[in-house]
């Protein structure tokens, strides 16, 4: 039987903030059910209402959405782009070592 977590919880569980979660994770319109910025292959997860104002989410949804997040982060190949003041600071790090007449780095 899965357990209900309230949003505090909920969110903790995804790793996020509390907005974030409600921004991001939670289904309040159903002609938009994917997260944003996952080409429509991670779907939001359905709150339960548990009083007036209060609402919960089922452990085992939470799962599903966290277990498709990391489907879709190792579908799509990793590519870091280097900052350029790094490879600047870089280059010129290595022109001035190598003028110096100290070893060259491997």
């Amino acid at each position: 039987m899965p357990n209900i977590l309230r949003k505090r919880a909920a969110a903790q569980k995804a790793g996020v903030g509390r907005t974030k979660f409600d921004d991001d994770f939670v289904l309040k319109n159903n002609s938009d059910p994917f997260v944003p910025n996952t080409n429509d292959k991670v779907r939001r997860v359905r709150p339960v209402a548990l009083g007036d104002r209060a609402i919960g989410f089922f452990d085992d949804e939470l799962d599903v959405l966290i277990e498709g997040l990391r489907q879709w982060r190792d579908s799509k190949p990793m590519l870091r782009k280097e900052p350029e003041q790094l490879r600047t600071g870089r280059v010129a790090w290595r022109e001035r070592t190598n003028k110096s007449g100290e070893a060259k780095p491997v």
